[in-house]
């Protein structure tokens, strides 16, 4: 059994018996692993939400354990998130989805590294893929778009109606989304997941998804009514259409270069 197998194994045992995964990697490794300061113990209370826009969001989803904050007691909500950070927000908000996808080993990743598990499960699950030249990029920021269309893939949401005229209609900036993201940001757009702060019709697709942002996207997948300003949910206005989550795995698009 190769290493990457051996981790992933205990990991899917974490499923049926608590901790048990993190010390077969350990013991493993015969390394030690250090932890960054976002996953390590988070303070009782955040000094700098207070008065935020996501304030309510971020406080629901610190309560939940969903997002960590820092020794500090700050969140930092306009920080940038990395896709290993983001990786490990999906793991702990959506531990029940099933595994959809194969195994796939990332060149850039070893047994070492403290966030393999959630980039194997966000993998698994749907929610996230590497790029074609076999890396999954865990230190890169992650924009906007890119958030939006994991959310989709990983709960299998799609458009009901066209694309392109959802995009123009809701969205300024239009021109600055990749093509081949439309159906997923159209597919967000309906299920209500796009919030934009301050200015509701620009998406602002490639700049990078900040914590309060990315944290207001999984309010929203979540479904926790009232964490998030009615005025910057693009559509909240609407009904929004009724999908079975997680009947089939979802089609990843291929990335844009890193």
């Amino acid at each position: 059994m190769s290493i990457y197998s051996k981790v992933l194994h205990d990991w899917g045992d974490r499923r049926t018996s608590g901790r048990r995964w993190l010390m077969g990697l350990l013991s493993l490794s015969m390394v030690t692993v250090t932890i960054p300061v976002t996953a390590q113990r988070s303070p009782t209370t955040l000094q700098d939400v207070n008065g935020h826009w996501a304030q309510l969001c971020i406080q629901h989803l610190y309560r939940r354990k969903v997002v960590t904050g820092y020794p500090d007691q700050t969140f930092r909500p306009n920080e940038p998130v990395t896709r290993t950070e983001f990786a490990a927000m999906l793991d702990r908000a959506f531990p029940e989805v099933p595994d959809r996808n194969t195994q796939r080993q990332y060149d850039d990743l070893d047994e070492t590294y403290w966030g393999l598990i959630p980039i194997y499960r966000a993998t698994q699950t749907g929610f996230m893929q590497g790029y074609p030249d076999g890396t999954f990029a865990p230190t890169k920021n992650i924009p906007r778009y890119e958030v939006l269309l994991a959310l989709v893939s990983g709960l299998n949401y799609s458009p009901q109606g066209d694309p392109q005229s959802i995009i123009r209609q809701y969205y300024e900036d239009a021109n600055l989304l990749p093509q081949f993201a439309y159906r997923a940001i159209a597919a967000a757009t309906e299920q209500q997941l796009v919030v934009n702060y301050p200015n509701v019709r620009q998406l602002q697709p490639k700049q990078w998804a900040s914590r309060a942002e990315v944290a207001s996207f999984l309010c929203r997948a979540l479904e926790t009514t009232g964490t998030v300003p009615t005025q910057y949910i693009v559509g909240g206005d609407r009904p929004k259409p009724i999908q079975k989550q997680f009947p089939q795995p979802a089609t990843i698009p291929n990335l844009e270069g890193r």
